[in-house]
């Protein structure tokens, strides 16, 4: 038996990663972030040929840290330009609240870039498999 080839998503975190690897050159960091952007860029478009199957999904991100609010700010406009739309839910005190709805590829696109690797030395509030969750809207799909 073999093993499944890894798909464009599993590339696109691997150029990411490789990127923010110690000891890598500016140059080739840029030349990675590059390839995986290009990736991104036509996993999209194949996602278009098959739009039938994509299921409408959403994302309930909550952010409890200092600095949620700007973080809240900088996942919506992300969120936007990949073909999502985002609402932000009011909370007290200093965290946020976004709920993302959108096709369930650009959900996907949305999460690898806000949670791509920033600094090694820098701990990213999120991760694949934190507190946001994805499911199907119901009525919408």
């Amino acid at each position: 038996m073999s093993a499944n080839p890894p798909g464009p998503l599993d590339r696109v975190r691997a150029l990411l990663v490789s990127a923010e690897v110690d000891g890598i050159t500016p140059r080739d960091a840029e030349a990675l972030t590059a390839k995986a952007t290009g990736l991104l860029a036509q996993y999209g478009l194949d996602r278009v040929r098959v739009a039938e199957a994509d299921l409408v999904t959403d994302l309930v991100v909550d952010l409890d840290n200092p600095g949620a609010n700007v973080q809240a700010y900088l996942l919506a406009h992300l969120a936007e330009a990949l073909r999502c739309e985002a609402i932000e839910i009011a909370r007290l005190g200093p965290a946020a609240r976004l709920h993302l709805f959108g096709y369930a590829s650009d959900i996907e696109r949305t999460e690898i870039l806000d949670t791509s690797p920033d600094h090694p030395d820098v701990p990213h509030p999120r991760r694949p498999g934190g507190p946001g969750r994805s499911r199907p809207c119901a009525g919408l799909a």
